[in-house]
């Protein structure tokens, strides 16, 4: 099996905390669904040809792909040695003395001596979730503005992410092991196939609907 520096951090980083969005299972799920559903209509329709058939799984094969890399792999693991985050195509590996700060526009933003990381697993609210915060949660947290964003608030994934990204750091520096190494490592290989499989896609239906 091959290294993950992910894994490696979530079983020796010390008390770690491995962090998913709220609705990641929920909506993976469906969408996987939603997937052997097309895949099932191949089987049981036979009024398609062949490079139809060849068409119509590929762009199922790409929604899953895109389900899995947009919502499933995405994830944090906060631990006392090192900040972990995984996107679609890269791992981040972060030493807490090299994270200066977090915000929470749009997503997670990790400021680090590596640059900016944004979190795909810790997105801000939506439209609706907005109006689901309640305006007695966001008061008391800036004296000036009278309230945080809401995107900052605990009830949504980029303000629970940031919530606990501030412990750690608070914590910083009372972990005995030595520094970790932070990296940035780029999947190169899901990259290709990725677009590999959007270029099958876009050829075969070119061929099959032409």
């Amino acid at each position: 099996m091959a290294y993950s520096p992910f894994d490696s951090l979530a079983k020796t980083g010390g008390h770690p905390i491995i962090f998913r969005s709220q609705g990641s299972r929920v909506y993976s799920s469906l969408g996987y669904l939603f997937c052997l559903g097309l895949f099932l209509t191949t089987i049981v329709e036979s009024k398609y040809s062949s490079i139809e058939n060849f068409a119509f799984n590929a762009l199922t094969l790409l929604i899953a792909a895109s389900v899995y890399l947009g919502i499933q792999r995405p994830a944090l693991v906060f631990s006392d040695l090192a900040l972990a985050v995984r996107n679609p195509f890269t791992t981040t590996i972060l030493d807490w003395s090299q994270v200066s700060d977090v915000d929470t526009k749009f997503v997670l933003n990790i400021n680090s001596e590596l640059g900016i990381i944004k979190c795909w697993a810790a997105a801000g609210p939506s439209r609706s979730q907005h109006r689901a915060i309640h305006p007695s949660e966001l008061r008391g947290f800036h004296q000036q503005g009278g309230g945080i964003k809401a995107s900052g608030s605990p009830r949504s994934d980029s303000g629970a992410a940031a919530q606990i990204a501030r412990i750690y750091m608070q914590k910083r520096g009372s972990f005995e092991e030595s520094a970790i190494a932070s990296e940035i490592k780029v999947s190169n290989l899901a990259k290709f196939l990725y677009a590999a499989l959007v270029l099958a896609v876009i050829a075969s239906h070119l061929i099959a609907y032409a």
